[in-house]
Order: C-alpha cells, then structure tokens, then sequence
C-alpha cells in the first residue's frame, strides 16, 4: 500500500510525453518534496514539545512545512515548478534568512562551535539543483547554482550586515575566513563533479534514446511483416473456410503462441467425402509458420495423389514429400509434423481415419473414446506404412482432432501442464455443446487455466458433428 501510494506522489503530475530524463527530474524533485515535507513535520512536532519557547525556530519550521505541503498539492496537479525552484533556490535562502533571524532574536541558544554549521546544510544543498533540473534547462540551473555558492561565499558579510555576526551577538571576534573558503570550496567540488556525471549520462542516454528509436523503427517493421506473412499463411491455409456445405458442423479452436502459426487444419470435401486433419509442425512462430507451409503443400499433394481418399496412403505420400523438401536423409533437420486425418463419408456413415502422433477423438453415446494413431511422426524415418482404421458412426457423434497445445499449456494451482486426462474430460463435456459454443468454452477454460502464464505453445482443435 505504502509503495503505491509512493508510486503515485513520485508520478504525480508528469506528463508523459515528457523526455526521459525530464520526468526523471520531476520525480526526483516530487519525491524529494515529500519527503522533506514528512521530515520537515516530524521535526516540527520534535521542537514544540522540546523547545516550545522557542518561537522563532518554530516559525520558520512551520513555513517550511506549509511551502513543501503547498508544493506536494501543485505537483499533484501538474504544476511542479514551484516545487523544483523552492527545492533549488527557497530552501538555501530560507536557511540563510532563518538562522539570521535566529541567531538575532535567540543569540544565548547559539554557541561559537556550532555558529556556521548551518554551512554544512549549504553545502549539502548546493547539489539539489542538478537533481531537480536536467542540464537543458540552464537558466534555472545557473540561477540556483550561482544562488547557492554566493550564499556560501558571502555567509560571512551577509551575517555582519545583517547585524548576526559573533561578534555584534556577543560571542566574540571569530575568523571564519578558512571556514568560508573551504566551504564554498566543497560545494563547487560537488557541483562541478555533478555537472560532469551528468553531462556524462546525458550523452549516454542520449545514445540509448537513439538506440531505443532506431529499435523501435526496426521492430515496427518487423511486426507489419509478420502481420502480413500471417495474412500469406491465412490465405494458403484457407483458415476461414470450413468444408464449404458442412460449416455448421465444424467448430474451429486456432489460438497461435506468436502472430504466425505452426498448426493448421484442413478440410476440405472431395467425391462426396470429408476430409479433415489437424496438423501440428514443429516449432512455432516465423519458423512454424514455414514449415506450415511445407507441410501442408506436402499433405494438398498426397490428397491430390489418392484418389481413393485413404487416409493412411495419404499420410504415407505427404511423409515421402515431406522427406523430399526438407531432404532430411542428407541433413540432421529434425523438423516433422504430428497429423490428425478423417475421411468421412456421410452416405456410408463410415469414418477411415490415420495418425501419426495427433491426437484424435470419438464422442459417442455420451462417452469420449481415444482412437489409436500411429507414434511416429511425419518427418521420420520408417519401413512400415501408417495403419488405416475405419468405424461406423450415428448421427450426432462428434470428432475432435487435436494439437497437443491445449494440453501441454501450463496453468492452474502450482503451474503445471493441463494434461490429457483433463483434456479428455473436457472434450467429453463439450460433446453435449451446441457446435456454435465450443470455441468460446475453450477460450474461457484456456484463460482461466493459465491467467497470466504465457502461452506454452500453438494450439489447433478440430470439432466436427457428424450426421
């Protein structure tokens, strides 16, 4: 709660468009005005329960206390330049006014050690302008600078002409003059040494700031072409048609990790067939998404080739053209793709289905049943074709082809992975939903499942009414 509301007085008021290193200068003077206001309270309070005679010193504290407050209140409203010159220039010359006003009117609590240690306080102001200020601004800066050093250099005369000096107060004839000189010294060391460091991490900024835009710049034009790579991708994928006619029983779940995707599904109606697949290629992403294509080239021309739609010869010709484009048998490329693939004959009432590592579901008779799929993946080396199965279904079964992302996505109590058996749970729910309302299920479980983890990777489901 604390650092909230720290956050809030230390931002208050500053406009955002403000370059970097003014806003760091007016959250250094907003929070350098609270704090000295907090501290400037506490000691009020101190002084009138110990000293409350003393009248004058409790004046002063209290103008100070109201002039910070005043300045905490304009900061908050967007008016924070009564705050940087009360800081840079209001508070040397209240300490100088206040200790003469003092030493006049209290001469007996003034003893001759400590007559100058007001000096030390000079001394430690004397770089408050170089924080409240940047070095752009170099009329204030010298204004306050030549402020503070011509205090410190002039303490001596300022006080024998107002009357405050030692000797016309009662303590004697004091020479001050190696006081003087040593501190007006100090302050000018710690100013010079500040204007350098800062000139110095202005440049530096300065070079970042450059960096930052001419990164920005690139990333912009980065961004518009993925952006317009994933419109590419879209287009040859057919991402917005669904089998045309069948479009009502199709329910499409397509959530990429990044902008471009390295799951795709396809479907696609031939010979008063369906055909439907769930790709999941390697990696994801820019690299994803040229696999995608290779992919899916490889498995349109293994559909074209079968005429007879069997979807383990399918799976076998896209695995020899996808071997032929990658030439994996003379690289160590260990790109590949899981697939999903149904062909549906809605006369028959028949499905013919093939897998190489997809995950593939029946809902039938209010129960959710795995079907077997070869584990091997496309990409990979074998003497053995892919087994084709086949079942008959009744109308108002559903098939679910699936990527692994909605499983393997990391979530929940203890960040661990969704898993399959939640995964098959859920699928056996949705097969009692309307078609319509599947994808927005799976978008609210997802969410509420990972929060704020980041995606673990693509994620393609597939869910198809047959009848």
């Amino acid at each position: 709660m604390l650092l909230k509301v720290w956050h809030h007085i230390s931002f208050a008021g500053i406009n955002p468009n403000n370059t970097a290193v003014s806003r760091r200068s007016l959250v250094l003077s907003n929070q350098m005005s609270a704090a000295l206001m907090l501290l400037t309270v506490g000691l009020l309070f101190s002084m009138w329960l110990l000293f409350p005679e003393n009248t004058v010193m409790l004046s002063w504290l209290s103008i100070l206390a109201f002039s910070l407050t005043f300045g905490v209140f304009l900061n908050a409203r967007g008016h924070t330049k009564f705050s940087q010159y009360l800081l840079s220039s209001g508070l040397p010359l209240m300490l100088l006014v206040s200790t003469i006003h003092s030493k006049l009117h209290h001469p007996l609590m003034i003893h001759e050690g400590s007559y100058y240690n007001p000096r030390y306080f000079l001394i430690g102001l004397s770089f408050v302008p170089l924080v409240v200020f940047d070095l752009r601004q170099r009329t204030a800066l010298a204004v306050s600078l030549t402020l503070n050093l011509g205090i410190l250099v002039f303490y001596n005369p300022l006080h024998r002409w107002a009357g405050a000096s030692p000797e016309k107060i009662g303590l004697g004839d004091v020479d001050m003059t190696f006081v003087s000189v040593a501190s007006s010294s100090a302050a000018a060391a710690i100013v010079l040494g500040m204007i350098f460091l800062k000139r110095a991490n202005f440049r530096f900024e300065n070079r970042i700031s450059d960096l930052l835009k001419k990164t920005s710049s690139q990333n912009d034009e980065l961004t518009a072409g993925i952006r317009y790579a994933r419109k590419l991708q879209e287009s040859i994928l057919s991402k917005d048609v669904i089998c045309g006619a069948a479009n009502e029983q199709a329910a499409l779940f397509l959530k990429p990790k990044d902008v471009l995707s390295g799951d795709f599904y396809y479907c696609e109606e031939r010979a008063g067939k369906i055909v439907l697949g769930v790709v999941d290629c390697t990696g994801h992403g820019v690299p994803g998404a040229f696999v995608s294509i290779m992919a899916y080239r490889a498995l349109r021309a293994a559909v074209d080739a079968d005429e007879a739609l069997n979807p383990a010869t399918i799976l076998d010709l896209t695995n020899l053209q996808f071997r032929k484009e990658f030439n994996t048998s003379q690289s160590q490329m260990t790109d590949g793709m899981d697939v999903s693939l149904c062909v549906i004959d809605p006369v028959a009432k028949t499905v013919d289905y093939a897998g190489a590592r997809g995950l593939l579901f029946l809902w039938q008779n209010s129960q959710l049943h795995s079907l077997e799929v070869d584990r091997r993946s496309i990409g990979e080396s074998s003497i053995h074709a892919f087994n084709r199965h086949q079942f008959t279904y009744n109308a108002g079964d559903m098939l679910f082809l699936s990527s692994d992302g909605f499983p393997d996505q990391f979530g929940g109590t203890g960040d661990k992975k969704f898993g399959k058996p939640r995964f098959r749970k859920l699928l056996g729910e949705l097969g009692n939903y309307p078609v319509k309302t599947i994808a927005s299920r799976l978008t609210h479980v997802l969410q509420d499942w990972k929060g704020d983890t980041e995606q673990t990777d693509d994620i393609c489901l597939f869910a198809f009414r047959l009848k």
